[in-house]
């Protein structure tokens, strides 16, 4: 900027308006090569601490590289790899800790609202009717253990009498055929004496 501006004052353009290398032109040109002087001086002070940052900026991305590169990485990319990450996430920042356990907990409130809503509430008409058709339920099994309790002790009982006079029918048949035998034995005993 301050080159041209000696150029425009030396062609007649800028400044004086006067076509002269002049007292203005030498003036802006000494400010021009001052400046140009500083900058070199800038330039040669802060290049080694530039270089020795970008040899720290290449030496710290081939490092991040080397260390991504290193990273194990995981077979899965499903619900698990999402609760890995967030509990990374959550390790990391207490707000996402926050918002996950906010979020749990809205959805055991959701989930537990339906039983909570049932032991609050009074008892309404449905649980009348299911109230009687459980007791009709209970009562039918009951009748029917009943029936079928009694219809078991009838047959054990109707089971047990038959064997009863089945045994004294057999025991009557066998007095009726040991006497038989007996009193055949003594009349042939007594013709046999005779």
């Amino acid at each position: 900027m301050l080159i041209q501006q000696a150029i425009e004052e030396a062609d007649g353009t800028g400044g004086s308006q006067l076509r002269n290398m002049g007292p203005i032109y030498k003036a802006k040109k000494a400010e021009a090569d001052r400046a140009q002087s500083e900058l070199d001086e800038t330039i040669a002070a802060i290049t080694p601490q530039l270089d020795a940052n970008n040899l720290a900026i290449a030496t710290i991305q081939t490092q991040m590289t080397d260390e991504l590169s290193a990273i194990e990485r995981t077979p899965y990319d499903g619900m698990a790899a999402r609760i890995e990450a967030l509990d990374r996430l959550s390790a990391k920042s207490a707000a996402i800790s926050m918002a996950h356990l906010f979020i749990l907990l809205l959805f055991i409130i959701i989930e537990s609202a339906p039983v909570l809503v049932k032991l609050i509430s009074f008892r309404s008409p449905y649980d009348f009717v299911l109230h009687k058709h459980e007791h009709e339920f209970e009562m039918y099994h009951k009748e029917k253990t009943a029936l079928l309790a009694n219809a078991t002790h009838a047959k054990v009982t109707y089971d047990t009498e038959i064997s009863s006079a089945q045994v004294r029918a057999r025991i009557k048949e066998e007095r009726a055929k040991i006497e038989s035998d007996l009193k055949n034995r003594i009349e042939g005993f007594g013709e046999s004496r005779t």
